[in-house]
């Protein structure tokens, strides 16, 4: 007996052994981690205690749910770290029928999915930050263009008024044909009128 008990204690599983009402006969320490209690605490208390999944909406042992195996997040509300794999087999010791329950803590692989799902919606998030910037650049550019285009064209307009309007004021004033001719070639030759 000894042996077993020392081999059940170097496992890093926990191991419960039910009887057939499924009060805890023997655990090892990976148990007593995972249940956070001390052997006073598992020793003949009811698995459903523990493991809500495996207890009927009255309370009792449901031993149908103690031989499938699954992962489960309702531990009772006291236990800080609630995501287990469990899985259960029936056997008979002297005669009577008891339930074996190995359980793992897979806290740490759930933590890490939690994580890595938290990551990869960043990543989606930058994505579509990254897409909404490209659009903008591309409707800004669309815009620009023809604002461009029309800004270019008034402000050589500008230059255009401007020089008829001081041609048609030298016209009114002076008289001087040689000063609007000499005005005409150096501002006004490159308008076609």
């Amino acid at each position: 007996k000894r042996q077993t008990i020392t081999l059940m204690n170097s496992v890093p599983t926990a191991i419960v052994l039910l009887d057939n009402l499924g009060e805890i006969k023997e655990f090892n320490h990976e148990a007593i981690r995972i249940f956070q209690s001390d052997s006073a605490g598992l020793l003949n208390k009811k698995i459903g205690h523990f493991m809500p999944i495996l207890a009927t909406t009255d309370g009792e042992f449901d031993s149908l749910f103690s031989l499938k195996t699954a992962e489960e997040a309702l531990l009772s509300p006291r236990i800080t770290e609630p995501y287990i794999e469990y899985s259960g087999r029936e056997l008979f010791i002297q005669g009577k029928k008891h339930y074996l329950i190995a359980i793992s803590d897979i806290n740490e692989r759930k933590n890490s999915q939690k994580a890595l799902s938290a990551l990869n919606e960043q990543l989606i998030s930058a994505e579509k930050m990254a897409s909404i910037g490209q659009l903008s650049a591309g409707i800004a550019h669309e815009i620009n263009n023809p604002i461009g285009y029309v800004q270019s064209n008034v402000d050589i307009l500008d230059e255009y008024s401007s020089a008829l309007t001081n041609y048609i004021k030298m016209n009114q004033q002076s008289a001087d044909k040689s000063i609007l001719d000499s005005y005409y070639q150096q501002e006004l030759s490159l308008i076609h009128i």
